[in-house]
């Protein structure tokens, strides 16, 4: 994706007054950060921030907030770290917990005139239409993840889903994944793993 087709993804609702992209740190995100990174170099009406939620739950989560404001400062995109309670109530599964404790913290961050960036891509929404008709969720699973969507006081904008995981995985400049690593952990963050699936039941975007 060049930086006019993204510009146009962007605007397709009109001009932001700001940009939060949704950095988790996995690759798709890190996808994500970059593009928008050259496309604010490139044009100055662009604002961009990133924002990554720590959801306290993994030995890793730590290394991985440190790992994403290292890799904002080496792109010059301001970082925003949001700490959020999302241990699961009785009966509630964790993904659900997290998942709704990150887009509390979503929904109280943007401003009016603001967007929420997430990085999800055609790979992602073709297994969100499959796991939601398996689920039984009938046309409202055919109707999948739109691409723009209300979110709080601003809007949710998914500029990846032309995309598909492969062209994102091979993007000219992230082929050697360009300063992302997984930290010494191991592990990837929690929302580029198990709470995939939880976000696309319940029609929520991931962050990465």
């Amino acid at each position: 994706m060049d930086a006019a087709e993204l510009a146009g993804r962007l605007t397709a609702s009109g001009l932001a007054n700001r940009y939060w992209i949704g950095y988790s740190g996995g690759l798709d995100s890190h996808v994500l950060l970059h593009q928008c990174a050259r496309l604010g170099l490139a044009d100055g009406r662009f604002r961009f921030a990133a924002v990554h939620v720590h959801h306290g739950l993994q030995p890793a989560a730590e290394a991985w907030a440190e790992h994403c404001a290292k890799a904002c400062s080496e792109l010059n995109v301001p970082f925003r770290l949001m700490r959020v309670d999302a241990r699961a109530a009785p009966g509630q599964s964790p993904e659900e917990a997290a998942r709704d404790a990150r887009y509390r913290a979503f929904e109280a961050l943007l401003e009016e005139g603001e967007a929420l960036l997430t990085a999800q891509h055609a790979d992602d929404q073709a297994e969100t239409v499959l796991l939601q008709l398996l689920r039984g969720a009938g046309l409202a699973g055919l109707a999948a993840m739109p691409e723009s969507m209300a979110l709080g006081r601003g809007r949710l904008l998914r500029p990846l889903l032309a995309w598909s995981g492969r062209r994102c995985k091979a993007t000219p400049r992230l082929t050697a994944c360009d300063g992302w690593r997984i930290p010494a952990t191991g592990t990837l963050p929690m929302t580029a793993t198990l709470s995939a699936r939880g976000d696309a039941f319940a029609g929520r975007p991931l962050a990465g």
